[in-house]
Formats: C-alpha cells, sequence, structure tokens
C-alpha cells in the first residue's frame, strides 16, 4: 500500500468537500470488513496507519465507498465513478468515445488508473446512480449506490502495480 499517494486521493476528495468513507482490501480486492454494514456512512475512513488490528489479513489496498456514502454534505452531491474497461475483447474506450461524441465530453475530471490499464472517472452527481456493469455501454461500468471502488495507493498483486491518480 502507498499511504502517500493513498493520502493524497484523501485530499484531492476532501478539498472538493466530499466526506469519502473507505474500507480496506485484501488480496483480490476483496474488502476485510462488512462495509455493507450501515455504520460505514460518509466519513468513516478506516486508517492503516492508526487501525491495522482491524484485520487479521495483509491490507493491499483501500475501497471507496461510492455514492451517498461519500457525499458532499454541503452540496449534498454523491461521488459516482465511470469505471473504463477494456478486457475480453470488449473496449470500453472506444464505447466512451462514441459516447462523447455524440453527447459532449466529460469534464475534466479526477481520474485513476489501474494497473491493468482501465481508467476510473470520478464524478458527483444529485441523482442516485446505481451500481451496475455494462449497461451504459459495453467495457463502461457505474459504481453509485451500493459500490466501491479500489483507492489509488492500492497494490494489485496479480499485475504487480498500484493503483495510480492520473493528474
Amino acid at each position: 500500500m502507498d499511504l502517500a499517494e493513498y493520502g493524497r486521493f484523501l485530499a484531492r476528495l476532501t478539498s472538493a468537500g466530499f466526506d469519502p468513507a473507505c474500507v480496506p482490501l485484501g488480496p483480490d480486492k476483496r474488502p476485510l470488513v462488512l462495509w455493507r454494514d450501515s455504520a460505514w456512512s460518509a466519513g468513516r475512513r478506516w486508517d492503516p496507519r492508526v487501525q491495522p488490528h482491524w484485520t487479521a489479513e495483509p491490507v493491499e489496498g483501500m475501497g471507496l465507498l461510492t455514492g451517498a456514502r461519500s457525499r458532499n454534505p454541503s452540496t449534498g452531491l454523491s461521488l459516482v465513478v465511470l469505471d473504463v474497461d477494456q478486457k475480453s475483447g470488449v473496449d470500453g474506450f472506444a464505447t466512451l468515445a462514441d459516447l462523447e461524441l455524440r453527447h459532449g465530453t466529460i469534464p475534466a475530471t479526477l481520474t485513476v488508473r489501474s494497473p491493468s490499464g482501465s481508467l476510473h472517472l470520478y464524478l458527483s452527481s444529485a441523482a442516485r446512480f446505481k451500481t451496475q456493469a455494462g449497461q451504459v455501454g459495453p467495457g463502461l461500468d457505474v459504481r453509485g449506490e451500493g459500490g466501491l471502488v479500489v483507492c489509488p495507493g492500492s497494490w494489485h498483486s496479480k499485475r504487480g502495480d498500484f493503483y495510480r491518480m492520473e493528474d
């Protein structure tokens, strides 16, 4: 776990007014706590430097709870993440380019690159989006209400690299 990168990520979200809720992840991006519990609400962050005893398993990363659990209390906006993948013959980047041609480009936003090359585009929304895979288009997943996305600074053991912020 790259704590400096994770810290920069949290600073970016909190400076934009969001109150992120984060949980520890183990190998294979599995949450190590019961994160669907209502106790994990906006602003509750598991701190790997202070609370390592919360889990017996090694922490490889952190997961951000999306939707209203990581909202901006001043505006009421929720965090929604668009996950753009390219795998198994499906090109989410081509799907996104097509959607942008038809509907306009996505504004500049916090972007995270995963070790596999996928992009996580962090967006805010007053609407409540449910977490869904492929319904927006092939290779595009939405992480909204009830969802979780891997934070920058997290280690991907299969790829041997970290999730990193692009900007």
